[in-house]
């Protein structure tokens, strides 16, 4: 029989769309339940509009119920290690990704997308004049921003802290067993790069907008940047 003693878990890392698809695909009516919000943070009752603008501190997360007798904490942290990439820390799709926030912050998201646009229709047209002229450092630098505003282009979601890899443990016992599985990660060399996920111990989680819960069920077809890896710990 279940036991009584419920337990709560919570993670970050990437959208919250994503983190919500896989768990309860993976534990299939294994979990008491399973609810996307923001924590981490220092404002009060924040919205999604305010947590876009990577100035609130909180991260996206998901938080989850369970009964230990079930499903094991270090099951819940297997999934969340094979499902996003915890060797970056601010930008969940590519290198650039920093760059693209500052353009985001001050221009805003859509404004940021056409002066990208801007930028390469003119260094598109200016590039025969450039080479023309010789001017290797100017075609050099043109080079470099068309693939900087490209990897933004192509990497525009899911860039910044609130994207950020983190646990938020809610017993001693949790922050070990994480603290734990990250340093088996680094010393079996799993990824290329160290693993930056941050452990961090359980504040206020505040329940995201209604429909941000089971997004991903309600739009099938929606974006979600998380994937099943195959890695294995030894």
């Amino acid at each position: 029989p279940a036991s009584m003693a419920l337990d709560k878990a919570t993670f970050a890392g990437g959208c919250f769309w994503g983190m919500e698809k896989w768990f309860r695909q993976k534990f299939d009516g294994r979990l008491v339940s399973a609810t996307v919000g923001y924590t981490g943070g220092t404002v009060p009752n924040p919205t999604y509009q305010l947590i876009c603008t990577g100035t609130t501190g909180h991260a996206e997360a998901l938080q989850v119920e369970f009964d230990p007798s079930i499903v094991s904490y270090e099951e819940l942290l297997e999934l969340f290690f094979h499902i996003h990439d915890p060797t970056l820390l601010l930008d969940r799709r590519g290198a650039f990704g920093l760059w693209l926030l500052w353009l985001r912050i001050r221009t805003g998201f859509a404004q940021a997308r056409m002066w990208l646009g801007v930028g390469l229709c003119a260094g598109w047209m200016a590039w025969p004049w450039m080479m023309e002229l010789r001017m290797a450092a100017v075609a050099s630098a043109w080079a470099v921003g068309l693939g900087l505003a490209l990897a933004a282009w192509l990497g525009g979601k899911n860039v910044g802290t609130q994207y950020r890899s983190a646990v938020f443990y809610h017993s001693d016992q949790q922050c070990h067993e994480a603290k734990r599985y990250i340093q088996r990660l680094q010393d079996a060399r799993v990824f290329s790069r160290p693993v930056v996920t941050t452990v961090h111990r359980a504040g206020p989680f505040f329940v995201a907008e209604p429909y941000h819960q089971l997004y991903l069920a309600n739009h099938p077809s929606g974006y979600c940047s998380h994937f099943l890896r195959t890695w294995t710990l030894p």
